[in-house]
């Protein structure tokens, strides 16, 4: 039986994004009554918006294999909010995706690719200007998962690369990317540079704050001396995306499905842990937060809402 042919990401995004154009209509007037939820009214958002949801698409046909736009579920536009999430993206860059995805379901029910009385595909808690709630892998939990991928994995590499996140809080770009020389002999701090595929090249400086992840980091080293780059893992094309799926796999294994959690929450987690060790020892608030600021390679104290919890900072906002 033939595949139906629903037209490529780009014809299909175009059309559901032109069915909200209203250039030469108020946007003020949309507003009172109502009607700005679905309509467009400039060339340069609905440009944005056809963009944004072309990339939607064509992550679903990659990862679903779904080729329809009608089709797509919430649990698709949650995985790529998260992809994102993964891939490092900035709070701006994911709440205009997630506003275009909003925006493409309300056209879709318009143009009745979708039917009305179906669930949206992006609920509350993250418009086009609003944060990316933190969503850190629990500290009990995070052992497990790496034990099971220790286990159960048909590659070593997964289960070393999230300890690597759970001891330094790198992203998964920068974990897969580390080389030996960048670890301190002693495993006490990791120096990333432009090299490192930190994001816009930025350099930092890593502590590594227990005894257990030291030793790790120095084990690593040694090994990465040997490869004749000088990186820690080798054959790193198409990694992230194979890691992604295991370390995915091993969370619902551990009983962690529903959370939906990818490796950059163990990014998270590693700010949400040093962030409590730092205020236990009685560092000041401020002082704490310029730390894991620089330890994320962040230069904005406010991306941390993107990292830490409201329950860890009211916990250790003692002093």
């Amino acid at each position: 039986m033939a595949r139906k042919n629903f037209g490529s990401p780009v014809y299909q995004a175009t059309v559901i994004m032109k069915a909200g154009q209203a250039f030469s209509e108020s946007r003020h007037r949309a507003k009172q009554d109502g009607t700005a939820t679905w309509k467009i009214s400039s060339h340069g958002t609905i440009k944005s918006y056809i963009a944004a949801f072309v990339r939607f698409l064509r992550f679903c046909r990659s990862r679903y294999g779904e080729r329809y736009a009608g089709n797509a579920t919430p649990e698709m536009a949650l995985a790529y909010i998260r992809h994102l999430g993964n891939l490092g993206r900035k709070p701006d860059y994911i709440s205009k995706e997630w506003a275009a995805i909003k925006k493409g379901d309300l056209l879709m029910r318009r143009l009745a690719w979708k039917a009305q009385d179906t669930p949206p595909l992006l609920i509350e808690g993250f418009g086009r200007h609003s944060d990316y709630a933190p969503n850190p892998v629990p500290s009990a939990k995070i052992n497990e998962v790496i034990e099971w991928l220790n286990k159960h994995s048909p590659d070593p590499r997964y289960s070393e690369l999230a300890q690597v996140q759970q001891v330094l809080g790198l992203r998964p770009t920068e974990a897969i990317q580390l080389r030996a020389e960048t670890i301190s002999p002693d495993g006490s701090q990791v120096t990333l540079d432009r090299g490192d595929g930190t994001k816009g090249g930025r350099p930092r400086v890593v502590e590594v704050t227990t005894l257990e992840g030291r030793k790790f980091l120095v084990q690593l080293r040694e090994r990465g001396r040997l490869n004749k780059d000088g990186h820690v893992f080798q054959d790193r094309k198409g990694l992230l995306r194979v890691y992604e799926r295991w370390f995915k796999q091993a969370c619902r294994a551990v009983g962690l499905g529903e959370q939906e959690h990818t490796p950059h929450d163990l990014r998270s987690a590693n700010a949400n842990e040093e962030y409590a060790r730092y205020r236990q020892a009685s560092l000041p608030k401020r002082q704490v937060e310029r730390k894991i600021s620089q330890r994320l390679g962040h230069q904005r104290l406010e991306v941390l809402k993107r990292y830490l919890c409201p329950a860890v900072a009211a916990s250790t906002s003692t002093s």
